[in-house]
């Protein structure tokens, strides 16, 4: 499906600690969605970064909602190039797994993976092994993998998954991540966007948690 490019009067990127004013039907409780590489582990790493497993802890103790979305087309460029620089899709499974299994909170929720890109001409049969191969790897993990486009950011489909999943509108969500492709991601919903460094920053200006005590 083809993104919005329209940008509602209910959207806001999130640059600073002012949250836009949301209706309170769903008691409080958000949905973040995250980023992962460079928001929630290095990139192309395993490590942990710094106030990621604290801020996550906090955030679920309320009774928030969680979900990952991140691009991970390697496995793609591996089969189509021979590179092997590029990640084997079980190897990256497995990455996904080890890193869920340091971030609690993480465990049983949505990861969604954006296996395509459209640089590259693979066959449904392709992204199917890979797919496989990445879910064999990963058993315990919640994956959904996709190499629809409409899945890649800065294309939304991933985020409004993880709504749809939920249950929970737009409106509701807060993503959290690190690159423009991020941003635009949300920008192309009413999901509202903040950088990870500020989110997740000892110094933060924004809010850890969403409650919005104010909202009217």
């Amino acid at each position: 499906m083809a993104g919005d490019h329209t940008l509602t009067p209910q959207h806001s990127i999130i640059t600073s600690g002012e949250v836009a004013p949301l209706a309170t039907d769903y008691g409080g409780r958000m949905l973040y969605i995250f980023d992962l590489d460079g928001t929630l582990v290095e990139t192309y790493g395993e490590l942990v970064l710094p106030g990621v497993a604290a801020r996550l802890m906090a955030l679920a103790a309320r009774g928030h909602s969680f979900a990952v979305a991140t691009n991970q087309a390697g496995p793609a460029w591996r089969l189509a190039t021979g590179e092997a620089r590029y990640p084997d899709p079980a190897v990256l499974g497995a990455r996904l797994a080890r890193i869920a299994q340091k971030l609690p909170p993480l465990t049983s929720v949505p990861w969604y993976v954006a296996t395509g890109d459209g640089r590259l001409e693979l066959s449904a049969k392709e992204y199917h092994t890979i797919e496989r191969a990445m879910c064999g790897a990963s058993e315990a993990l919640n994956l959904h993998i996709a190499a629809d486009l409409a899945w890649r950011k800065p294309e939304p489909g991933m985020l409004r998954a993880a709504c749809a999943h939920y249950g929970i509108p737009e409106r509701r969500a807060l993503f959290v991540g690190d690159s423009d492709a991020d941003a635009g991601a949300a920008k192309n919903t009413e999901v509202r966007f903040v950088f990870a460094d500020r989110f997740f920053g000892a110094d933060s200006v924004v809010s850890p948690v969403l409650d919005l005590q104010g909202d009217s």
